[in-house]
């Protein structure tokens, strides 16, 4: 009987023992999180250094986002779980597009929605297309990015801050043109019978807008005649 009872009251010790440990889970104050890569910092941590923090050419993971997209605000946490659980391996950053201007008009031609994952490494990117869990992420940083399609896989855009005036005005130009092609590609989705017709009679308007302007011309300064050739005979007789 006593020998019951000693087994009884160990096997309640072991229980309230393992009842009173503390679960395991991942506490927001005393995680490692994701860089915030400011405009005059990005340059130096994804381009210069590689992988920063002492690990030359490992290339950085980086988050491009917008404060006020909601898929931003549910992958946020889980960015920053992953740049704890890397810690050593893999750099994690993460851009704030809102704020830092001047990389968001870097990335304007290459970010195409938010939230944005690429790897950046050797003055090159590489856009993540997976899901947003943490599994599917370390996958991505530890080297699957090497996995994704060659179409994910971009020349880094050049920095602005480095420039010639010829680049400068180039940029300007396209730009500008870029502008204008977005302007109207809504009008050319949901309307492209009309945008057409819009084109056609443009084009046939100023073509005899400019024909009648000719025809003005013409009538109010007629051009000199040219004087008549005389025939050398005619000069002899």
């Amino acid at each position: 009987f006593a020998a019951k009872v000693m087994r009884g009251l160990l096997l309640a010790a072991l229980l309230l023992t393992l009842c009173s440990s503390p679960a395991q889970s991942y506490d927001p104050s005393e995680m490692i999180k994701a860089v915030h890569m400011k405009d005059s910092e990005f340059g130096k941590f994804a381009v210069e250094q590689g992988g920063g923090d002492g690990r030359d050419g490992e290339g950085w993971v980086v988050l491009f986002y917008m404060p006020w997209c909601g898929y931003c605000k549910d992958v946020l946490p889980v960015w920053d779980r992953l740049a704890d659980e890397l810690k050593g391996e893999v750099s994690v950053g993460k851009v704030n597009l809102e704020s830092e201007t001047a990389v968001s008009h870097r990335f304007r031609h290459k970010v195409k929605g938010y939230p944005t994952m690429v790897y950046i490494k050797d003055n090159a990117m590489t856009t993540y297309s997976g899901n947003r869990d943490i599994n599917n992420l370390k996958t991505f940083a530890r080297g699957g990015w090497k996995q994704e399609s060659p179409q994910a896989t971009c020349l880094l855009p050049l920095d602005p801050a480095n420039f010639s005036m010829a680049q400068k005005i180039q940029t300007f130009l396209e730009d500008f043109v870029f502008e204008i092609a977005q302007s109207y590609r809504g009008i050319w989705q949901n309307h492209q019978n009309e945008f057409l017709s819009a084109i056609s009679i443009s084009f046939s308007c100023g073509g005899i807008f400019g024909f009648g302007i000719k025809i003005i011309i013409d009538a109010l300064l007629p051009p000199p005649l040219a004087p008549r050739a005389t025939h050398p005979k005619a000069k002899a007789l």
